[in-house]
């Protein structure tokens, strides 16, 4: 199996984490389960092409319940919080795609 790693590439704590993430996971590298960590880029605000991914989904107001319990406004997500689920959904997207 390959595992991927989203990565914003070029940030201290992103890359710090990643490196620290990658040596949790050697007992199932060194076992065979996964056979190579991949590191997918991040997509961000600061991204080039962050509004084309932006522009491929419909969103809508937030349903999730501890946005609507803690007084929230789930009207919009944040840029942050798009461009995380865009990575993740890229990601799937990607997993899909390759069938891995």
């Amino acid at each position: 199996m390959i595992a991927y790693q989203i990565v914003m590439k070029g940030d201290y704590r992103s890359e710090k984490y990643a490196e620290i993430s990658r040596r949790s996971f050697q007992p199932a590298i060194d076992a065979g389960i996964i056979s190579e960590i991949r590191t997918f880029d991040a997509i961000t605000p600061n991204s080039p092409d962050f509004q084309e991914h932006i522009n491929r989904y419909n969103w809508t107001p937030s349903l999730m319940h501890a946005d609507i319990r803690s007084g929230k406004s789930v009207d919009d997500h944040s840029d942050t919080e798009q461009a995380g689920m865009c990575s993740h959904w890229e990601l799937m997207s990607l997993q899909y795609e390759s069938n891995q």
